[in-house]
């Protein structure tokens, strides 16, 4: 098991959790689910946040990561663009980009996790911290075989 995956596991072990906002209109609970079923539902912690006092709870440590509008500095912040959304307002309609936003100097041990669920990584996939599980190899799915035919199947015709 490499330190990564290590870090993540003594986290979770010491009930760590990731805080994660989300502003009005956004829908998180997909990747909530997600991050759920794979870390148990103690590991995050989600809350709803105005826009305009998102970026401040990062920069001050109140949110590890949340779900916003984008564009935010990038000599601040990493994004990962997600989505635009449409809102109708007033007879009009406008897009507004939503992202996954954290801190760059942030080392929180599930952040490289959220940002593969989003980015829709399984949770088999080798970019993880956790190891994926092995899997058993699969049975054939008719072992009967003809030892006449070479170990194939008859064709039913002769």
């Amino acid at each position: 098991m490499g330190s990564e995956a290590a870090d993540l596991n003594a986290s979770i072990e010491q009930g760590i959790k990731l805080r994660l906002g989300f502003v009005p209109g956004v829908v998180p609970h997909k990747w909530a689910s997600r991050f759920r079923t794979r870390f148990g539902d103690d590991a995050l912690d989600m809350g709803r946040i105005s826009p305009d006092d998102a970026a401040v709870a990062l920069a001050e440590n109140r949110l590890d990561a949340a779900l916003m509008p984008l564009p935010v500095d990038k000599d601040v912040f990493h994004a990962i663009p997600l989505y635009v959304e449409s809102d109708e307002e007033s007879g009009r309609v406008f897009g507004r980009e939503i992202g996954l936003v954290w801190l760059r100097d942030l080392k929180h041990p599930m952040i490289e996790e959220l940002t593969g669920i989003v980015r829709g990584r399984t949770a088999n996939s080798s970019r993880g911290a956790i190891p994926a599980p092995v899997q058993p190899p699969k049975k054939p799915q008719n072992p009967k075989t003809h030892k006449n035919n070479g170990g194939r199947r008859p064709s039913g015709r002769r």
